[in-house]
């Protein structure tokens, strides 16, 4: 027979995870009206639900910290994204343990487990895959988890990303309003939900202009690092076809991007026009100076924080964030010029 757990709880009862554990903790006042915590002391009875009094008593008290797992701590929009975290959770009394995962899958199952291990009170999670299995368990298990910057389908939690889609759009559609046609693009892996909204908010800007979408011209890059959009640069340079602007998934790849066109003797954005995306400290300080998409890091850290707040009471609900983006427009984008890529 398979064990009850605190999300068959939930369901039952017709309340989040969260208010279950609460319960469970003796953790209520406050925090629900008498009615949820009838229904939900119901819904215990009926299933036969039987705690497991070691992990409760392991867990104890709050212990005030916050795990933050990562892809990459050398890529400048995480660094930013973990500056405002961390800022916001000292304010507020709380520490943050950092992991970053370096793109691998079974590092970031491995961080998972050591978070719930350490006891933290809960989780931002920010993945480079689909672990909604991992995720969906920390939840049964009373743990508070909320998603930043990637969309996990499938997953009993609250997400906040930017507005993907939009920013495909927005970088598209500048270099269209210079009058370039033939654009480029190097995508993210293209199994996170971002990456897939940016590459459609491009595919329908052009469509939108009239323009048919040339595939050739579509190259996914393995991860956000230089190394690896350095490779996709040079990938879709060996194809030789003919474009005049590129719209490249983050700023690293856009540098990277830079760096491949001039090997070949082209400047920017002279020969070619290139969008970054994330406004990083790095679009200012390259040369030339990136025009990118920024994504709202600020305003993006204190939403997380806030559901993460609502969650450790009781509160949070599932449900997807999606945070408007702006276009930054500076040195690397320009009209169509004398060369071509």
């Amino acid at each position: 027979m398979r064990k009850v757990t605190i999300a068959d709880i939930a369901k039952r009862a017709g309340v989040s995870v969260s208010t279950v554990s609460r319960v469970l903790n003796g953790k209520v006042e406050g925090y629900m009206r008498p009615e949820t915590y009838d229904r939900v002391v119901k819904a215990i009875e009926e299933l036969g639900y039987k705690p497991n009094r070691l992990a409760q008593a392991l867990r104890g008290a709050p212990t005030r910290i916050i795990g933050f797992v990562i892809p990459d701590r050398l890529n400048p929009y995480f660094q930013e994204l973990t500056l405002a975290l961390e800022r916001i959770a000292y304010t507020s009394g709380y520490g943050v343990i950092l992991c970053s995962s370096d793109n691998s899958l079974e590092k970031e199952r491995a961080y998972l487990e050591l978070l719930e291990r350490q006891r933290v009170d809960g989780i931002i999670f920010s993945t480079i895959g689909t672990q909604k299995e991992e995720i969906n368990q920390l939840i049964s298990h009373g743990l508070a988890v909320v998603l930043a910057d990637e969309e996990v389908e499938g997953v009993n939690a609250p997400v906040v990303v930017s507005d993907n889609y939009l920013g495909g759009r927005q970088a598209t559609e500048h270099l269209l309003s210079l009058g370039h046609e033939r654009i480029a693009c190097i995508t993210g892996p293209l199994n996170l939900v971002s990456s897939r909204n940016r590459l459609r908010g491009y595919r329908d800007a052009l469509r939108g202009a009239g323009l048919e979408v040339d595939e050739r011209l579509v190259v996914e890059s393995r991860d956000f690092s230089y190394d690896e959009g350095y490779k996709a640069a040079k990938k879709l340079l060996r194809r030789r076809l003919l474009f005049t602007a590129v719209v490249c998934a983050n700023d690293l790849i856009a540098l990277a991007m830079v760096r491949a066109l001039g090997e070949r003797g082209m400047a920017v954005p002279e020969d070619c026009s290139v969008v970054g995306f994330d406004n990083s400290y790095i679009a200012e300080i390259t040369y030339p100076r990136l025009t990118t998409v920024a994504q709202p890091v600020k305003t993006i850290m204190r939403k997380v924080f806030s559901l993460l707040d609502e969650a450790l009471r009781g509160e949070a609900s599932p449900g997807v964030y999606r945070l408007k983006t702006r276009l930054v427009v500076r040195d690397s984008t320009a009209p169509p010029g004398r060369g071509k890529a």
